[in-house]
């Protein structure tokens, strides 16, 4: 089965296992895919979001959700994988907006900060990249 998820946020899923195929819509109206899981099994299916000849457009977002304490996840009812996880036994492709540019980071983070300062010399992204 193909599914195409076409929705801005999905709800919060304790576990998404992929055993046909789940592709993002590249849709102008939909400026942003939300996929939220505690855990995501690519088991005998694929995951795709955009091709190397049609790159994604719009704003893709995997979000793994939990903390360490969380359930993890298990493979074929015997292989705990752990939590916060995307695994995949069969075929991932993510393909995004092509880039010019690479930049460095030019400050230390600490853990939990929202935000990092890189080198902006020559550099083509935009607020929210």
């Amino acid at each position: 089965m193909w599914v195409e998820l076409d929705l801005a946020a999905t709800p919060e899923l304790k576990k998404l296992e992929v055993n046909g195929r789940l592709s993002f819509k590249d849709d102008a109206a939909l400026p942003t895919v939300h996929l939220k899981s505690y855990g995501i099994w690519v088991r005998a299916g694929e995951l795709l979001i955009g091709t190397a000849a049609k790159p994604f457009s719009q704003n893709a977002i995997v979000e793994m959700l939990g903390h360490t304490e969380s359930d993890t996840l298990t493979l074929g009812g015997t292989i705990k994988a752990g939590n916060k996880v995307l695994v995949s036994t069969n075929r991932v492709e993510m393909f995004g907006k092509p880039r010019k540019m690479m930049t460095r980071m030019i400050d230390s983070v600490n853990g939990g900060a929202d935000t990092i300062k890189v080198d902006p010399t020559d550099l083509d992204w935009v607020v929210g990249d």
